[in-house]
């Protein structure tokens, strides 16, 4: 559409005979609007189908795709056979120029008629959508209490930004419809409604050009070498970089060190935050979309020289010969994962033994899951502001104390990481914890059909009369034997386990199921009871029987609530997670800040 419509300027000034390339422009200009309303249409009948009358009709989209490209052809042919294309009655476009009667029709016919009846039915179908289904979210869930007012809104930003594009085309394509009528009327255009039609189409490229924005970045690193970006002794791409960090600092009012900050452009799974540096990863999506798209001489050369800057940011025994390129093609998850690793490995070097331990357990498997839970206060699952900083902060490493000395124990100076606030026994921050994740686990038991009773075990025998080895006790788990789930959490940061856990990750979780065995095992024995600790640390990172333990009963929920394990095991994980962080912060905030902020 941008193309057509230079062409169109160009070619109103420059070219006064309207001949043949008007004409040509003309046509271009009815088919491409004509292409992009049957894709509209067919998108909002695919959504439409799906949502409201419960039929997958993916199956059809080929046929979608093949009938937006070929059928625009039939219409925009009849102007042609009537030699109707030319310059617009209103001077400003080519056109069908509606001098005749014939014209006059088929302007009409051909666009204006359909692409306004097109464009109601469209929205018409986007209004039932989104009102049928919200209506239905209203509804409880058969197997899992849900709160209306959070589902509600949760449905509608599910279904708005769908419903925005018919909707969007038809609010705009209002006052271009309003300028054909008004110019086929009175043979001239009105200053007026030509100005509304003209800002409502540049909004809405612009718009457009704002949801495609990290697209089109995408785009360029993959189709553009590194080293034909420079511009000025200035690599064009860490402008983008800039503004990652810019808006990251703007919207949390969280400044990072260099530290930090290399931490969050880390991944997920790596203790980060996933805002990947552009200009890190430019070769190895650049690498990945060359192989993909074939090499002649010119791009084998430009292979080479991305080769080369990829090998000098990674460690040589993961540098990349053009060989086994060529061999077997890599994909960009693969040479992105390999920059990760040693980004992660550079930035390990470069601490001290305390933000070792803190970022190997972060780095732990789910730990980060927190961060991928979709926020709702119905729910439980959200973060007010002040307390997200905060965990931000406390995540990244960045000094969480301020230099203040512990409320409840004047004797303690805080220290940068929170170890103190969130190990302090003073203020009953720690038993809160331990009973929000002991109560998230009974209720997910208890969702999963399952028997379970809570801190079972007290004054059964004499001899442990104050013993508790079962926070949460599970009836029937394996073979008809009870399970005594023992949850407790444990820090990376202790100094009775912090070198070990700078090297290895998990290891404060993997010395804490040892000692609960030790201290339970005996008496679980006499009971009858299997002991399972269910252990975590502070930033995470879970047990390995924890992790076996949460598979489990992931599996006998994804039958009973009838989802998949995968979806149900990862909400699980966040749950418990997030109620973990939350607590975290909220200890440490209470050390200097009052607890009515929460």
């Amino acid at each position: 559409m941008a193309s057509v419509g230079t062409m169109q300027v160009v070619f109103i000034n420059y070219d006064e005979s309207y001949g043949r390339v008007c004409t040509a422009i003309g046509f271009l200009w009815l088919y491409t609007e004509w292409t992009k309303l049957l894709f509209t249409m067919w998108v909002t009948f695919h959504l439409f189908c799906f949502a409201v009358l419960h039929k997958n009709l993916k199956k059809l989209e080929v046929l979608y795709v093949v009938t937006s490209l070929l059928a625009p052809e039939v219409v925009v042919a009849v102007p042609l056979i009537t030699h109707t294309y030319g310059l617009s009655t209103g001077g400003n476009t080519c056109y069908i120029y509606a001098n005749t009667s014939v014209a006059f029709i088929e302007r009409l016919a051909l666009w204006d008629g359909p692409a306004m009846l097109m464009l109601i039915a469209a929205s018409t179908a986007m209004v039932v959508m989104v009102t049928k289904l919200t209506s239905q979210v209203r509804r409880r869930s058969k197997y899992e209490p849900i709160t209306d007012g959070d589902q509600f809104t949760k449905a509608l930003k599910q279904l708005l930004p769908l419903a925005a594009f018919p909707l969007l085309f038809f609010i705009f394509e209002i006052p271009v419809f309003i300028l054909h009528i008004y110019t086929i009327q009175y043979s001239a255009p009105n200053e007026g409604i030509v100005i509304s039609a003209e800002i409502c189409v540049s909004l809405w490229r612009k718009g457009l050009r704002q949801v495609f924005y990290l697209r089109d970045w995408k785009m360029l690193v993959k189709s553009t070498p590194k080293w034909l970006s420079y511009s000025s002794g200035f690599v064009v791409v860490t402008l983008f970089d800039q503004d990652v960090l810019k808006c990251f600092t703007s919207c949390t009012g969280v400044h990072p060190s260099i530290a930090a900050w290399k931490q969050a452009q880390l991944s997920l799974s790596r203790g980060g935050l996933g805002l990947h540096s552009l200009s890190h990863h430019a070769p190895a999506a650049f690498i990945a979309s060359l192989c993909f798209s074939g090499l002649d001489s010119i791009s084998h050369v430009h292979l080479l020289q991305s080769l080369e800057i990829f090998n000098s940011s990674v460690h040589q025994s993961d540098n990349i010969q053009i060989g086994s390129v060529l061999e077997k093609l890599p994909s960009q998850k693969t040479l992105s994962s390999i920059l990760d690793d040693n980004l992660f490995r550079v930035l390990q070097g470069s601490l001290s033994i305390a933000d070792r331990a803190r970022l190997l357990s972060a780095s732990s498997p789910h730990a980060s899951s927190w961060l991928t839970v979709t926020p709702s206060e119905g729910q439980g699952l959200h973060l007010d502001p002040p307390v997200f900083q905060t965990a931000l902060k406390w995540w990244l490493g960045l000094d969480t104390a301020e230099g203040s000395i512990c409320a409840l124990c004047p004797d303690k100076m805080l220290d940068p990481l929170g170890h103190h606030a969130t190990t302090c026994k003073r203020g009953g921050d720690v038993v809160f914890r331990h009973n929000k994740l002991r109560d998230i686990l009974a209720e997910t038991c208890r969702r999963a059909h399952l028997s379970v009773q809570v801190e079972a075990g007290c004054n059964l025998t004499p001899d442990h009369s104050h013993s508790r080895p079962a926070d949460v006790l599970i009836s029937n788990w394996v073979l008809g034997k009870t399970a005594a789930c023992d949850i407790s959490v444990t820090s990376p940061l202790n100094s009775n386990i912090m070198s070990e856990a700078g090297v290895t990750a998990g290891a404060a979780a993997q010395a804490s199921e040892l000692r609960k065995h030790e201290a339970n095992d005996v008496k679980c024995s006499e009971l009858g009871w299997l002991c399972i600790p269910l252990v975590v640390e502070s930033y995470g990172a879970w047990g390995k029987e924890a992790m076996e333990s949460f598979s489990s009963l992931a599996s006998r929920l994804a039958i009973t609530s009838s989802r998949p394990k995968s979806a149900v095991l990862s909400e699980l994980y966040g749950r418990l997670n997030l109620n973990l962080v939350r607590a975290n912060v909220r200890a440490i905030m209470s050390r200097y800040c009052p607890l009515n902020s929460f």
